[in-house]
């Protein structure tokens, strides 16, 4: 994997989360995003799981994305001590190790957790 220090210079981060396109064996291979109780940093953290198996093409010119003004209406729920797993200050070194699990993630990603015994068709 190579030594792995600070932002990568070849990752677009911009706000990813806004449109991150990826195959459904994409997904299935960095088996989604984290779940943690938490909201930021997430998207990041996704690409950086995208960018060990992937090259990432940001779609520029004549291509574009609508964002729609709103107002954050998630509501805050504290935590406690996991309330800041992923942030500003650990981003990058996490992002050097992105498969790592959080210890807040043994809470909420059981093998139960959502719809992981029904086969859902798609079209």
């Amino acid at each position: 994997q190579g030594q792995c220090k600070g932002r990568f210079k070849n990752l677009f981060d911009n706000q990813p989360g806004d449109f991150i396109l990826a195959s459904r064996e994409a997904w299935h291979r960095i088996t989604g995003p984290p779940m943690l109780p938490e909201k930021l940093f997430i998207d990041i953290l996704v690409l950086c799981r995208l960018a060990r198996y992937y090259r990432q093409v940001v779609l520029s010119h004549p291509c574009f994305y609508y964002h729609q003004a709103h107002a954050n209406a998630t509501p805050r729920v504290e935590f406690g001590r996991h309330d800041s797993e992923l942030n500003e200050g650990n981003i990058w070194d996490r992002c050097c190790r992105p498969f790592d699990k959080f210890e807040s993630e043994a809470l909420y990603n059981t093998s139960t957790w959502g719809f992981s015994d029904i086969r859902i068709p798609e079209s």
